[in-house]
């Protein structure tokens, strides 16, 4: 329902083009036909069931408006609530302020007038927000509810381009009478509970741009804008009862924070950061309270950094934009990186020691070594946030090629930890423990901070899940294919990664001679890829270079998405193999890496599951914004603070990983196969885990602290701890919202 002058109309006719574009253009065509009078008549528009009606009231006096005023109900109608209340009250009316129209025709009465008109309609916006109709959140300005409500909202009057005015318009709407007006509805609606739609004269704060000819009515994009709002208001309540994307909470408030939220805050910003301020102040009676130095600083770090992604992503502080995918943009990123990347390509240094066992580390590393591997999955989730950032999604080919990235995270995943299984022989359950602790540690408070299911940082419970396959696999040789139905895109290509290690470690051992070729297999592989090195080499290069172009060419026939994810679980191994032999095809390509690239694919986790919040936002479907300089500056600015976070979160939960697994002291050699975590000396001015600290007394040295103390009374077993674990997150899971 729209009730107003002419500058209402024009929302009315820009929803009406919303709901069908065509039908509406043709009727508003009809009405500049007609004569002036025929223009000030009330008109309905009707679309898939959906009705909007407006009445020409330009006074707001009319005894129509009157009626539609009594039949309104604020709320959504019970379960006892009759049929006819429910079909009487509007979902939504829209007053305009009857300022124009009084400035134009009132004369000497038009405050008195529009007064009148205001004082008539307020006491009807004065609902009550109740707590038992839905509320989700305190009583103020278009609150959240568990269903859309009904909205009763009032429009300030329209700010004209006064010289742009007809010389009657000009000397009967001055700057005076109009502000006199607005500023009569601010104080009015200040101490009541009316919606005024206060965002409608920042839409035309552009100036002249904003406007027609006339200087009195709108362009049609403003009217868009203006029309996206009311629709916003409207019907996005309800979606947002359901999570926090970015693409349905325009114009509602976010979620209220909840007991286990307000909680996380307050350790984050207040209780850490206090205990480590204390323990510098008075050093040895608080320090016999708290966990060693660099433990505490790495609960400082995820406290802070669980409370910028709360900030940046679940409130007004940082603006929010829309991503629009733009071609030139994409290319420019990839580019960059590229340039980046080629700029710190290092020869890897590694020595060969006098005493060197004929299996060594330097013999490891000459195929898909380290460094390759780290290099391999930084240039890659480079790209994943290139990807993002541009909405490059839109784009089949560029999904496509993203996709071929989450298999070979994966891929690396079933070869890295199979190499490991294989070498170390170390099935014990704290290697079990450290690798699911790190991989989940972050996205379990995340999800508790950001109020998102875990699986909405599917990618850590992805690789965890493979990383148990491959676990029980090797350990137990439990059939693993019955689980391969759950994982649809990627459901083999982990398997393929684990095939590889296998075949790499076996093919290491008989180079070495660590064992002899007796077995027929073993004979086998050592006839081919050892005494015909050279043209195994040859055969596996050729077959790349021809699979690869002919796998592109091939998924081009793809018509969608869903054409290709059929195809995926099929065809992934073959440019994830082709890769990997010609990366490795010689011994320059595998004697050089780009540091770059390999520095980023060590807090590639951190990159992935932090990017949802504070380099994009609303979990990844919009784009982080300060709103203060131009997309590109911000862009620049927050970048930098996404990466640095990213690395200290990475040697944080690497640091408080080893604290839960195995005390105080670090895992023991062997155990921890995550490249070297950051360093957090010097964060928040301490040297954490330095003897030189001047705050701390040397008899602390190597001393755990009365809560790792407590730890190990309640429990003496890294069972028993992760059982404590596993019953604080059941607690926290039963008690979330509250």
């Amino acid at each position: 329902m729209f009730v107003g002058d002419s500058t209402t109309r024009q929302v009315f006719w820009a929803v009406a083009k919303k709901l069908d574009q065509k039908r509406a253009e043709e009727e508003f065509l009809v009405m500049l036909d007609l004569e002036l009078d025929g223009w000030q008549r009330n008109l309905q528009f009707v679309s898939d069931n959906v009705t909007l009606r407006f009445i020409w009231d330009p006074w707001l006096n009319s005894t129509g408006l009157d009626h539609e005023l009594e039949k309104f109900r604020p709320d959504l109608p019970t379960s006892d609530s009759t049929g006819e209340e429910a079909e009487k009250s509007a979902g939504l009316i829209l007053l305009g302020a009857p300022g124009i129209w009084n400035a134009r025709h009132g004369g000497k009465n038009y405050m008195k007038d529009f007064k009148d008109a205001i004082d008539h309609v307020i006491p009807y916006m004065d609902h009550p927000h109740a707590p038992e109709k839905g509320l989700l959140s305190t009583p103020g300005r278009f609150t959240s509810r568990l269903s859309s409500p009904n909205l009763l909202l009032l429009a300030p009057v329209q700010v004209p381009i006064y010289d742009a005015l007809s010389p009657s318009r000009e000397a009967t709407i001055t700057p005076e009478k109009i502000d006199l007006m607005n500023d009569y509805l601010q104080q009015t609606s200040a101490h009541s509970e009316a919606d005024v739609v206060w965002s409608y004269s920042l839409m035309t704060w552009a100036g002249r741009a904003a406007y027609e000819e006339s200087g009195l009515h709108i362009i049609d994009e403003v009217a868009r804008q203006k029309a996206d709002v009311l629709l916003n208001l409207r019907c996005n309540v309800a979606a947002v009862a359901r999570g926090s994307s970015f693409d349905r909470t325009c114009c509602t408030n976010y979620q209220p924070v909840v007991g286990t939220q307000s909680l996380l805050i307050l350790a984050g910003l207040i209780a850490f950061p206090g205990l480590v301020f204390l323990r510098r102040k008075y050093g040895v009676p608080v320090d016999r309270l708290l966990p060693a130095s660099k433990n505490m600083s790495a609960l400082v770090t995820i406290g802070l950094v669980l409370c910028y992604c709360f900030y940046a992503d679940r409130s007004q502080v940082f603006e929010k934009a829309q991503t629009y995918f733009q071609e030139k943009e994409f290319w420019s990123g990839c580019i960059i990186i590229a340039i980046v990347g080629m700029a710190s390509i290092r020869k890897i240094l590694t020595s060969i020691p006098n005493n060197a066992k004929p299996l060594s580390d330097f013999q490891d590393q000459a195929f898909l070594s380290r460094n390759q591997t780290d290099e391999w999955k930084g240039w890659m989730q480079l790209l994943i946030l290139v990807y993002n950032y541009t909405g490059g999604e839109t784009k089949l080919w560029i999904y496509e090629i993203v996709r071929l990235f989450v298999a070979s995270y994966l891929f690396m995943t079933g070869f890295a930890h199979t190499l490991y299984f294989l070498r170390k022989e170390d099935y014990s359950f704290g290697r079990v423990a450290t690798v699911l602790i790190r991989r989940n540690f972050l996205c379990l408070l995340l999800a508790y901070m950001m109020r998102n299911d875990y699986t909405f940082y599917y990618f850590a419970l992805a690789t965890s899940i493979w990383f148990l396959i491959i676990y029980m696999t090797l350990r137990i040789g439990i059939n693993i294919p019955a689980f391969r139905a759950q994982f649809s895109l990627d459901m083999y290509i982990a398997f393929i990664g684990m095939m590889l290690g296998i075949f790499s470690h076996r093919v290491t051992h008989l180079k070495s001679g660590s064992i002899n070729p007796v077995a027929l297999l073993d004979r086998l592989l050592y006839f081919i890829t050892i005494r015909n090195s050279r043209l195994f080499n040859a055969t596996l290069t050729i077959l790349a270079l021809i699979l690869l172009p002919g796998y592109w060419a091939v998924t081009r026939r793809s018509p969608d998405k869903d054409d290709y994810n059929w195809w995926q679980p099929y065809i992934t191994f073959i440019p994830i193999l082709s890769f990997v032999v010609l990366r490795n095809s010689n011994r320059l390509f595998r004697s050089y890496y780009s540091k770059t690239f390999a520095w980023f694919g060590r807090i590639s986790l951190e990159m992935y599951v932090l990017q949802n919040h504070i380099w994009l936002a609303g979990d990844g479907r919009g784009l982080l914004r300060l709103g203060i300089w131009g997309p590109w500056v911000e862009t620049a600015v927050l970048t930098p603070i996404f990466l640095w976070i990213c690395w200290r979160i990475a040697g944080a939960t690497q640091l408080l990983t080893g604290w839960i697994v195995y005390g105080d002291g670090q895992a023991p050699s062997g155990a921890q196969t995550e490249a070297k975590s950051p360093s957090l000396q010097g964060w928040i001015g301490e040297e954490f885990g330095s003897s030189s600290s001047s705050w701390r007394p040397s008899r602390d040295r190597g001393r755990k602290g009365l809560l790792s103390g407590i730890l190990t009374k309640v429990g003496s077993s890294l069972g028993r701890r992760l059982m404590l674990m596993v019953v604080v997150l059941w607690v926290l899971n039963v008690t979330y919202g509250l």
